[in-house]
């Protein structure tokens, strides 16, 4: 795995409350379920996260840049850690270029919320898409970014499982990257459920979310060992809702020696 910890400041700690479990196994989706009474997107659109989120956004595609990363999974090592914050504020980072054609895909068939986050109706999406019963520009629905489309869970009652076959992913993930420069998949978390796994195979990077405080040690490398060793070299950690016990400009100066 390369050696790359991007950090997420605390603002939303005051949001998104600590969870009381235990912390020692992976988390249920409890911790997530919060998120139905905040507004995911007004979260992300505050002032002070939109300067965290172009930060990140900065410091990844200086790096990609040279690569040629056009698809990306977000994904997280247990249930509650933000991936889906952090899907939706890179998504609305990169779309400060107007140049960009970008892609939300919300592949969280267990808790989807970007659709909702935007509060766009519901309707064909992912899961329509993967099983044909629904082209490209039918299930992609535009946002008020302008340059930015979102994806739902969809429609499609099919189990996901038959849906998420490697073969069908193969046909379906790769040609978005010919209408979008870049996609951002959503997946729920590594320690839960397969989705990251199966998506990553078709995404240039992976970002795992990790929030301070919550997954223990050996959870996060648990969910790191289920990517492949290939895998690995494409996976990247962002830490998210760390805290500063000293004012963060000591830092700087203390790194300034």
């Amino acid at each position: 795995m390369k050696a790359y910890l991007h950090n997420i400041v605390t603002w939303w700690r005051q949001w998104w409350p600590a969870p009381t479990t235990d912390l020692t196994t992976p988390q249920t989706a409890a911790v997530g379920t919060a998120l139905k009474d905040r507004s995911l997107l007004e979260l992300v659109q505050r002032p002070e996260a939109q300067r965290v989120f172009a930060d990140l956004q900065d410091q990844l595609f200086t790096r990609w840049r040279e690569t040629a990363v056009r698809m990306v999974t977000v994904c997280a090592a247990s249930s509650g850690e933000g991936a889906s914050t952090v899907a939706l504020g890179l998504a609305l980072a990169a779309a400060r270029d107007p140049q960009e054609r970008l892609l939300l895909v919300d592949g969280n068939f267990h808790q989807p919320s970007l659709a909702q986050a935007w509060n766009l109706p519901e309707g064909p999406g992912l899961s329509d898409y993967l099983a044909g019963t629904a082209g490209l520009e039918a299930v992609i629905q535009p946002t008020s970014a302008g340059n930015l489309w979102v994806m739902g869970r969809g429609l499609e009652t099919r189990s996901h499982t038959k849906l998420l076959d490697s073969h069908l992913l193969s046909r379906t993930l790769p040609p978005l990257t010919t209408s979008f420069s870049l996609v951002i998949i959503d997946s729920p978390a590594v320690s839960v459920h397969p989705e990251a796994l199966l998506y990553a195979h078709f995404s240039h990077r992976t970002l795992l979310v990790v929030a301070a405080g919550h997954s223990r040690a050996p959870v996060v490398l648990h969910a790191i060992s289920r990517f492949p060793i290939g895998l690995r070299e494409q996976l990247e950690v962002v830490l998210n809702r760390r805290t500063y016990p000293i004012p963060r400009f000591l830092y700087h100066k203390l790194w300034s020696f």
